[in-house]
């Protein structure tokens, strides 16, 4: 039996950690803001964060296929990591603010990271 490379195993954690830092922050952020703006706010609160989240996989997931075609899928990786720590920074900074404008921006942020992120993902792996 073939081992897998070395590489992959490192994909595999990148991914498994991504998804795990995008949904619990979305998870925290509307657990944040429900209790910011009260119970009767919850299902608007999660509606929003859910559209917020999606819709940057909706709109730039074709810009982002181009993007991994033109240059680097390992560069573009490298690139998205260190932007979703930035971006989990200042999502930090507004939780400690309780900013409900800015964790949403974030939000935002982090699903345009993570569409940027995907098409490269996924695109290495023949590679390795």
């Amino acid at each position: 039996m073939k081992s897998l490379p070395r590489g992959f195993h490192w994909l595999n954690a990148t991914q498994f950690f991504g998804a795990l830092n995008d949904n619990l922050f979305k998870l925290l952020l509307v657990f944040l803001i429900i209790d910011l703006q009260g119970l009767d706010a919850a299902g608007r609160v999660a509606a929003t964060a859910g559209l917020i989240f999606v819709l940057p996989f909706l709109v730039f997931s074709a810009a982002a296929g181009r993007l991994v075609d033109r240059f680097s899928k390992t560069r573009l990786i490298r690139h998205t990591k260190l932007l979703e720590l930035i971006i989990m920074f200042a999502g930090s900074l507004c939780f400690a603010a309780e900013s409900v404008t800015g964790l949403y921006l974030c939000l935002l942020l982090m699903a345009l990271q993570s569409t940027l992120f995907s098409p490269a993902k996924y695109g290495i792996v023949p590679e390795l």
